[in-house]
């Protein structure tokens, strides 16, 4: 899941865990940094009766990083196939999850891009989360304030939320969450 900050991607996750957890879900979250000892951690996984998640979030590599390989050849490349009840997901505000330079291009042709593009195109399936408008982040806080959305109140909710938003700068759930917190606080009126 790859997309605008604040949209949902990590919450995506943890609602996908309470969701089946009683069914044998679990997620196992691991950093970047640690991705070195995930063909240990599939081996550890691979024969127990429990489905697991593997979570990455907020993943993304630097140019010269390299750790990345590992779990390109993970998802698929390596001999040995990712386990039936293992899925590795992950969460990134980039496409590519690796910064793409021009000049990179420019000297190996389309080499150095395509390397870093592989690591992406290896997840079969990709999301993307996008910014919203205002009827969209106006519609995600109407979930918050399921009594007061039918009333007179809701229109100067509506004009606080949206002045909040552009304090803020994006108008996404997690700043719907964000506002919502705050204005059931009395720390919003000021505005």
């Amino acid at each position: 899941m790859w997309g605008a900050r604040g949209c949902g991607k990590s919450s995506l996750i943890k609602a996908i865990l309470l969701q089946y957890a009683k069914e044998g879900l679990r997620i196992l979250q691991i950093e970047k940094e640690h991705l070195e000892i995930l063909p240990e951690v599939l081996d550890i996984l691979r024969n127990k009766h429990y489905k697991f998640i593997i979570f990455c979030d907020d993943l993304s590599f630097e140019q010269d990083e390299k750790t990345y390989k590992n779990l390109k050849s993970i998802l698929e490349g390596g001999l040995e196939s990712l386990p039936k009840n293992i899925k590795i997901y992950a969460t990134s505000n980039r496409r590519h999850l690796l910064p793409e330079f021009h000049d990179e291009n420019e000297i190996f042709g389309y080499e150095g891009n395509e390397d870093k593009i592989a690591l992406s195109d290896r997840f079969p399936l990709c999301i993307g989360f996008y910014t919203q408008g205002n009827a969209e982040y106006l519609e995600v806080l109407a979930g918050y304030f399921k009594k007061e959305k039918d009333t007179k109140e809701w229109e100067k909710i509506c004009r606080i939320a949206l002045q909040y938003a552009v304090q803020k700068g994006t108008r996404n759930p997690r700043t719907a969450a964000q506002f919502y917190t705050l204005y059931q606080s009395g720390l919003l009126d000021y505005l």
